[in-house]
């Protein structure tokens, strides 16, 4: 009860900075992946200090993928699940590593970099066709 208290004090006060700051951003942090929610959203549980881990929705900074909760089309929904799966088997077995970690505009999940080693899971969606770079704004359709 005490770690749970205390992981979520440092939680806050990581929150807190990181709203009050704006820029700021965290990391790297050592995490372990619990599910692939699509293309650009992996629920995982970061180590932010020793003994103390924050189970959070990290939103992959940089990309936007089709969707698979909502799609616009048929099109849509099968590129939406194949960039889910795509994570799946690039995180698979893997040691992975959450940068630049940063408040999202949507409560409830953060913005950051997934690495594997040197190597970024929204390179990899871009390289293979799964992702469009994204860094704000209007969002281009899937559909036809």
């Amino acid at each position: 009860m005490i770690a749970k208290c205390i992981t979520m004090m440092a939680v806050g006060l990581l929150m807190a900075a990181a709203t009050g700051f704006g820029a700021e951003s965290y990391g790297p942090y050592r995490a372990d992946v619990i599910r692939v929610t699509d293309g650009d959203t992996v629920k995982m549980a970061v180590h932010i200090a020793p003994g103390h881990i924050w189970t959070v929705g990290v939103r992959v900074d940089g990309v936007d993928t089709p969707e698979t909760m909502r799609p616009a089309c048929a099109q849509e929904r099968v590129a939406g699940r194949a960039a889910t799966e795509f994570v799946r088997e690039w995180l698979m077995g893997r040691a992975i590593v959450v940068d630049g970690v940063r408040e999202d505009k949507y409560g409830g999940r953060v913005i950051g970099s997934i690495l594997r080693g040197s190597e970024s899971l929204a390179d990899a969606l871009i390289a293979n066709g799964h992702a469009r770079p994204y860094h704000g704004g209007k969002r281009t359709g899937w559909c036809g």
